[in-house]
């Protein structure tokens, strides 16, 4: 495989890793008061965040 495929692999594991964290978040802030429906909103973003800027650097280091 080349590394466009197992980069594409790896996005498609993140995704099933993803969906888990959401899952667990919505979980966690579930019975919580609607004040929380921000901060989940926030945790979800910081989640595909983290994730975005992984990929930015993974490109970055690939066109160096």
């Amino acid at each position: 495989k080349n590394g466009q495929d197992k980069l594409r692999e790896s996005q498609r594991a993140w995704i099933k890793f993803r969906d888990a964290e959401f899952i667990s978040i919505e979980n966690m802030y579930h019975q919580m008061a609607t004040m929380y429906i921000p901060i989940r909103s926030r945790d979800r973003a910081d989640i595909v965040k983290q994730r975005a800027l992984q990929l930015k650097s993974y490109y970055e280091e690939s066109n160096e």
